[in-house]
């Protein structure tokens, strides 16, 4: 029977995880997760029976109630994380597992045809864009195209002199345009050949045609049909101690003189040491395999000292608008960052917004670094990122691709305590988890730096 805590029907549980998860399906996910991993502690809690670490002593701070309390610690540990911003986060069966997403590919040309990751659009599977070149004299063009084209997927932008005029299919095989533009157009929807006519010395050097079309991909079912294809990236987990040591007999006074628990503080303490150590994983494995260049947002051109807030801050929202472009021409599935991980002037710079920049600041305490929200996109802010830099991140809305994978083995549980001979009335115990932390997706990551005024720093 899987080992449950009470902590998953708390109001606090459900709040830092709908707190933590930016879509429904990714709370769902993250829920799911957390239960599944429970799930581990059969195995550990019937070995563990074996050799007696479960005892039924009468002591206070018994093994089992203090498992529990560590394992609710663990678990709000992973709620007050960035992990639920900036990781796909995923139950492991074993130390080391291969985790799988798919992706759909053309059946024949094996070309990825929905991926996760990458330029890739499927439209571009049906949509077809021509550009043509024309010199004075060319006023009948014939395009072969060489492929079926959709009836009323025609779309000419004929730019003839200082003019652009738009000509477009009527489903029935011929070209339509404003008068005087066209004197004669057709189209071949099966070969897919397009005959435009103009009239007698319309045509100039440097006059061009920009042919837009969708092609009929019925005509060729067998090159068309899709299948899914499996991959994989490796979790592997890792055991982690957290090793701590008291007194029974200063517990027990500090209970009675000052009402303190000693499962509480060290509850506290626990969940405090697995946030900063899992944040700073998360954010390091990220760093550590990044790849591609550094947007430079240049402020430097302002002064604090001559009022210039306002338009300094314009031209930083403009510059993150930049970053999410560089994000998009590698990634279509999602064009807007969905998490800002950011070092400390950077984080300053946020805190000067207000709601008309699109800012809302965080005004709570539970998730540790977590400063506000600018236009959806959560900002986080962590040490280890220099002042002036920052990390714009995608994670996808089922939460199944990000630029990390977190794999969870086993939330904290207790390790056998140990006394001292010396002095009889100490204890020292520790707790261990056992995760993973790899880099899944560094597609969906781009880092920009900030080069802000001379007197940024003194505030002038």
């Amino acid at each position: 029977m899987t080992r449950r805590i009470n902590y998953f029907d708390t109001t606090e549980y459900k709040h830092l995880l709908n707190l933590g998860s930016q879509s429904k399906s990714i709370l769902n996910k993250r829920n799911q997760v957390y239960h599944d991993v429970m799930r581990n502690y059969d195995n550990i809690s019937r070995n563990i029976r074996s050799v007696g670490y479960f005892s039924t002593s009468s002591m206070d701070i018994q093994q089992p109630s203090m498992g529990v309390a560590l394992r609710e610690a663990s678990i709000k540990a992973y709620l007050t994380s960035f992990a639920g911003y900036i990781a796909s986060e995923y139950s492991m069966g074993q130390i080391t597992e291969l985790i799988t997403y798919k992706d759909i590919i053309v059946k024949g040309s094996g070309d990825p045809a929905l991926p996760f990751m990458g330029v890739q659009d499927p439209k571009d599977y049906a949509h077809r864009n021509k550009s043509i070149e024309l010199m004075s004299g060319d006023d009948e063009n014939t395009v072969a195209n060489n492929e079926a084209i959709v009836p009323g997927s025609v779309k000419i932008y004929a730019k003839l002199g200082s003019s652009t005029h738009e000509i477009i299919d009527n489903r029935k095989g011929l070209l339509l345009a404003e008068a005087g533009v066209l004197e004669a157009g057709t189209v071949d929807y099966e070969s897919g050949t397009i005959v435009i006519k103009f009239p007698a010395d319309t045509v100039v050097d440097n006059d061009k045609l920009i042919i837009n079309y969708d092609y009929d991909a019925t005509v060729d079912d067998n090159t068309q049909r899709k299948k899914v294809k499996y991959k994989h990236f490796l979790l592997k987990a890792v055991p982690q101690k957290f090793e701590y040591e008291y007194d029974i007999i200063q517990a027990a006074i500090a209970g009675k003189s000052i009402g303190t628990s000693f499962i509480t503080d060290l509850k506290q303490s626990v969940e405090d040491e697995h946030t900063m150590v899992l944040n700073d994983t998360l954010v390091k494995k990220i760093v550590d395999n990044y790849t591609y260049d550094t947007f430079t947002i240049d402020l430097s051109g302002f002064s604090l000292a001559a009022g210039n807030m306002k338009s300094l801050i314009r031209v930083f929202k403009k510059g993150l608008t930049t970053v999410d472009s560089k994000l998009k021409n590698r990634v279509w599935k999602l064009t807007k960052a969905t998490a800002l991980i950011v070092g400390s002037d950077v984080s300053d710079l946020f805190l000067q917004f207000d709601s008309t920049d699109g800012w809302i600041p965080n005004k709570t305490s539970y998730i540790d670094g977590f400063i506000g929200m600018y236009n959806d996109c959560v900002v986080l802010e962590h040490h280890s990122i220099p002042a002036d830099e920052g990390y714009a991140i995608i994670k996808t809305k089922d939460g199944l691709i990000a630029p990390v994978g977190l794999g969870i083995f086993l939330p904290a549980t207790d390790l056998p305590n140990v006394g001292n001979f010396l002095n009889t009335t100490e204890i020292a115990g520790g707790i261990y988890h056992v995760e993973g932390v790899e880099s899944q997706a560094k597609e969906l990551v781009q880092r920009f730096k900030v080069e802000f005024p001379s007197d940024w720093q003194t505030g002038a």
